[in-house]
């Protein structure tokens, strides 16, 4: 039942999104002390742009299990579409230390410094992130906009 909604929460069908949310709010009312449950909510609300949801639910799979590193970097990407970046920075350079082989954890980390101006640690991170997987679009995506910043930085006023 989870793995079919997990499944289906990953899909980006929007039909499948709904079928998904629905499995795990059943699953959350039958026992709410299932992290997965409250993960799966909070992924689909983030998916679908209801952060608000997104970040009630990834935080309670939090207090559930604290360091599940998928739902500290889903929290992180939540906040960071909400504009909240200080958190959002400190939860993904969480994510990035728990999974330090993971590319899209290293690069949502350095976009997160990228966007507090940060401009070093965001290339650190990125190039980790490009060195663990080159051809992953995100992370060329993200350097591309701190060369795009970095050149406009380099300019004078």
């Amino acid at each position: 039942m989870l793995e079919r909604a997990g499944r289906d929460a990953l899909s980006g069908d929007a039909a499948a999104l709904a079928s998904a949310r629905a499995e795990f709010a059943r699953v959350a009312a039958y026992d709410d002390g299932l992290w997965e449950a409250h993960f799966g909510i909070g992924l689909v609300a983030r998916q679908t742009e209801d952060l608000a949801l997104a970040a009630r639910e990834l935080r309670r799979a939090l207090a559930l299990w604290p360091e599940q590193p998928d739902a500290v970097h889903e929290l992180g990407v939540a906040l960071l579409g909400s504009g909240e970046t200080a958190e959002a920075l400190a939860l993904l350079d969480r994510a990035a230390a728990l999974r330090p082989n993971d590319a899209a954890y290293l690069a949502d980390a350095g976009f997160a410094h990228l966007r507090t101006g940060d401009l070093g640690a965001a290339r650190e991170r990125l190039q980790l992130a490009s060195g663990l997987d080159a051809s992953d679009p995100l992370t060329r995506a993200y350097l591309a906009e701190l060369e795009r910043v970095e050149a406009t930085a380099d300019k004078p006023n």
